[in-house]
């Protein structure tokens, strides 16, 4: 049985209630088919009459590719808030599940809990569906997994954006900040990535970035907030 761990399996999970079949979760493709050049479509769909979800690592892509063939299926990219960049990896994902999989009929679906006007007229124009699952999170969590530390992060920017690649840095110079198990700020998040994943190359650690303010708590989109400035 299939357990959301995050946001957007949350959202995902929504959308799977109203809209059933089987899925494949973050399928690897590539075009090229060169190791590590794969990029990973949050879900394939293949509507059916009721929900099987396959989680990353419970499948190979070959047995994914094989029942996706010859069928009608939706790529669907989820996000916190509709943006362009979840805009951009659905297209995507259209593109290499047609070169790469040649199903029947591809729709394009982007799943979000906040929407944008502006991006919603645009993506009726591409013929992307946008599904709108309003999900409140709450900043502290509580019960067993709940670690006691107090969450003073802020709306990401770009001087927190240094913070956290500062904290990465000192974490693979050897230093882990003594204040990680107490509090939460960007600086004290990048110091435990750099703690676990060490001296990575630039772009890794600001994909790190990216996907850590996709997933944190009670934060913003940096788009949202500049496009508000």
């Amino acid at each position: 049985m299939w357990a959301p761990s995050s946001l957007e399996d949350r959202l995902l999970k929504k959308h799977f209630e109203g809209n059933p079949g089987i899925a494949y979760l973050e399928l690897p493709l590539s075009v090229s088919n060169e190791p590590g050049r794969a990029r990973r479509v949050d879900a394939v769909l293949i509507p059916w009459d009721t929900t099987q979800v396959h989680r990353q690592g419970d499948y190979s892509t070959q047995e994914a590719i094989e029942a996706i063939q010859g069928h009608s299926v939706h790529v669907i990219e989820a996000k916190r808030a509709l943006n362009r960049g979840v805009i951009g990896q659905v297209m995507v994902a259209r593109h290499l599940i047609e070169n790469v999989v040649n199903p029947s009929d591809i729709a394009m679906d982007v799943v979000c809990a906040k929407g944008n006007a502006d991006l919603e007229d645009f993506c009726e124009q591409e013929g992307i569906a946008v599904h709108i699952y309003p999900i409140l999170r709450p900043r502290h969590a509580s019960g067993p997994g709940d670690t006691g530390r107090v969450d003073v992060r802020r709306t990401p920017d770009e001087a927190r954006r240094s913070a956290f690649r500062s904290g990465w840095t000192q974490a693979v110079n050897g230093h882990l900040f003594g204040s990680i198990r107490k509090r939460k700020t960007h600086a004290n998040m990048g110091n435990l990535f750099g703690w676990i994943y060490g001296d990575t190359p630039q772009e890794f650690r600001m994909e790190t970035w990216r996907r850590y303010v996709d997933h944190a708590v009670g934060l913003e989109d940096e788009e949202d907030r500049l496009s508000r400035d």
